[in-house]
């Protein structure tokens, strides 16, 4: 019921920071502390360039990070029939194939626009490629102190994102994450399942599991009447 209700919302309205209404506010008026120490600093194309929460350009080369070592993602004006490359002219449409990219082509970072990304299965991570939201989005990949470009994952899987066996660095940064309910199966729901991944770093993420699954009835009571 509540996926159909972001499912809803977000068919009517395009504004995606309804999805996650309170939550999000809260993680976005933490942004608003003003950790923006490299605002004002010129740029220098020898400059390594890791996105992080400043959303400074430093290399020069128009984004937050080091276009060269990313994968772009579209969900909106991206495509992944036909695309080998994932740049920022020719971006990806689905997470999975951006992954996909990202390991074929020794990519470190996956670089998501503002969307919701909807994965039918659980969602695995690539050890040493680190996902970034918060992207306007093509053409010209904005990224900064709002919630006006906000990155969804809402999973159809009871475990939305899991990370196994992470030992290259590996961040997962302002994204939200939205696992489905659980299921006789898989009887709790996780947004994020981690097991021996000391290298993974969650940052600015907001974490929404689903609903577990109902619990059994009590066995009936036969203590004798006092």
């Amino acid at each position: 019921m509540m996926l159909s209700a972001y499912r809803l919302e977000m068919r009517t309205r395009l504004n995606t920071r309804w999805l996650f209404p309170l939550l999000w506010v809260l993680v976005v008026a933490a942004l608003a502390g003003g950790q923006d120490s490299h605002a004002g600093e010129p740029c220098a194309v020898d400059t390594i360039d890791i996105p992080d929460l400043c959303f400074h350009d430093m290399n020069c080369d128009g984004v937050d990070g080091d276009a060269a070592e990313a994968i772009f993602l579209d969900v909106n004006a991206g495509a992944d029939s036909n695309n080998r490359n994932g740049n920022r002219t020719h971006p990806a449409r689905s997470i999975s194939h951006a992954l996909e990219l990202a390991s074929a082509l020794h990519k470190r970072f996956v670089f998501i626009a503002e969307g919701v990304y909807e994965s039918s299965d659980t969602l695995e991570l690539v050890d040493g490629v680190s996902l970034y939201g918060g992207y306007s989005g093509a053409p010209d990949w904005r990224r900064g102190h709002s919630d006006e470009h906000i990155s969804h994952i809402v999973s159809h899987s009871p475990i939305a994102v899991r990370a196994s066996r992470i030992s290259s660095y590996t961040a997962l940064e302002w994204i939200g994450i939205k696992a489905a309910d659980a299921t006789p199966t898989r009887r709790s729901s996780y947004a994020l399942w981690v097991e021996h991944s000391p290298a993974l770093v969650v940052r600015k993420c907001l974490l929404v599991a689903g609903a577990g699954w109902r619990g059994h009835d009590a066995a009936p009571s036969h203590a004798s009447p006092a």
